[in-house]
């Protein structure tokens, strides 16, 4: 299953969401009080959630009340993701006089979703790259311009480690990393015989997959997405530099002994469309001529973008009087058995978010993390490809089971139709 989905998850594989809004829902917190609220990130992949929290924050969105403090705590499986955090948010949080709001949402998309982008965004991506760096090896100057992420949680190598993901992105050599060469060699790893066919296989995947689960996704962008990586492709220009922000390294065997190699080791089967591009909130995106989508996931994902970007647009520029304050804290990368045994972190969270990812690192001493009556928000197998239907379905009897174990049961029964589920902490679970 691997082979497609990828070794290193670059997007998630649910809608994005705001997990406070369960807590609200269920009374867990109250809408005007003012007690600190506590998420956890496991595997979220992007940041998809995290901004839907900014935003609601600066709304003023109950249970978002002004003076309340919102921390986000996020766990993730490499320091890469972790950098696309940091430069994804960033451009979120830019001032306008920086950054106009269609140009935010564009460089936000391509870098967040496409295999290649445009000159000037790689000349914005050098140019924030070396920002980024002087605030990861500055605290003070971090507190000053990026106060809601903290880094402080992380230790020294890894910060090393983010300081230098952060000099490759800069780096002036566009062929440094050949992503097109990666890619296919990818597609010829995953299709093998089947390669010269695979176009084909992308409208099968579509047909029996996609159109079902999210018809918006439009068949020729989602091949066109297959083939080259190209996903939001919003200018009538070339995109032909290398996205160096899709670049991680692996371990590999060879006959040479086990050699380290930089190269694209992400998911090919399902695409970025699924965090933005498949629930709109503007109804008008769903319109319909002679039973097709007008618009497209790419078309939902430029107006959600663009609608979280302008929300908080006046945060970037201002003192956020309107709502709570959301600050994020990136912890160390596959750091939750640690996090669960110390004592800072025990009936501490209120929300806590499992990707399909991550979802083996659900172990029964989490629930020693969670609040009596805290929300589990379980990712499922929906929209991962490589799963067949009953394997979907085992899938999510696994993840049920791992709830469970944790101290978790279902809020009501999920199906495979749900891309996430809730859980509530049982009563009698251990305090």
């Amino acid at each position: 299953m691997s082979e497609g989905v990828g070794r290193v998850a670059w997007w998630g594989l649910s809608p994005a969401m705001d997990p406070v809004t369960t807590l609200l829902d269920a009374e867990v917190v109250q809408a005007d009080g003012d007690e600190p609220i506590n998420v956890l990130l496991v595997g979220a992949s992007d940041c998809r959630h995290m901004l839907k929290m900014l935003a609601a924050a600066k709304r003023g969105d109950p249970p978002y009340n002004k003076g309340r403090q919102v921390n986000v705590y996020v766990v993730e499986s490499r320091m890469e993701v972790v950098a696309r955090h940091l430069l994804l948010l960033s451009i979120a949080m830019k001032p306008t006089e920086e950054l106009g709001l269609q140009e935010r949402t564009h460089l936000f998309l391509e870098l967040f979703g496409n295999s290649h982008v445009r000159p000037v965004t790689n000349e914005f991506l050098c140019q924030e790259a070396t920002r980024l760096i002087r605030l990861v090896t500055d605290p003070d100057e971090m507190q000053q311009q990026m106060p809601w992420f903290r880094i402080n949680h992380l230790k020294f190598r890894e910060c090393d480690d983010l300081e230098a993901i952060l000099k490759f992105w800069r780096t002036d050599d566009t062929e440094v990393f050949p992503i097109a060469a990666h890619w296919d060699e990818r597609l010829r790893s995953f299709y093998k015989q089947r390669y010269d066919v695979r176009t084909n296989l992308y409208d099968w995947d579509y047909s029996m997959n996609i159109s079902e689960k999210a018809p918006i996704i439009n068949a020729r962008q989602f091949a066109r997405w297959r083939e080259t990586g190209l996903a939001f492709e919003l200018h009538d220009t070339t995109y032909e530099i290398p996205n160096r922000t899709l670049a991680s390294g692996e371990l590999l065997k060879s006959r040479e002994g086990t050699v380290a190699r930089r190269g694209y080791w992400g998911d090919i089967l399902t695409g970025p469309y699924v965090s933005f591009g498949i629930e709109p909130t503007n109804e008008k995106m769903l319109e319909k001529r002679n039973d097709q989508y007008v618009k497209s996931a790419v078309d939902v994902s430029e107006d959600e973008v663009s609608q979280l970007m302008a929300e908080l647009l006046p945060a970037a520029e201002a003192a956020d009087d309107t709502g709570a304050r959301v600050t994020i804290h990136v912890l160390s990368p596959n750091s939750l058995e640690t996090l669960t045994r110390k004592r800072k972190f025990q009936h501490m969270f209120h929300a806590m978010f499992f990707s399909s990812s991550m979802a083996h690192l659900l172990s029964p001493d989490v629930q020693l993390a969670a609040k009596p009556n805290a929300r589990l928000l379980m990712e499922t197998g929906k929209f991962v490809l490589a799963l067949n239907k009953e394997q979907t379905q085992q899938y999510l009897d696994k993840t049920i089971e791992l709830a469970q174990a944790a101290g978790f049961s279902p809020v009501k029964p999920p199906t495979v139709n749900d891309a996430v589920y809730v859980c509530k902490r049982n009563e009698d679970a251990s305090q």
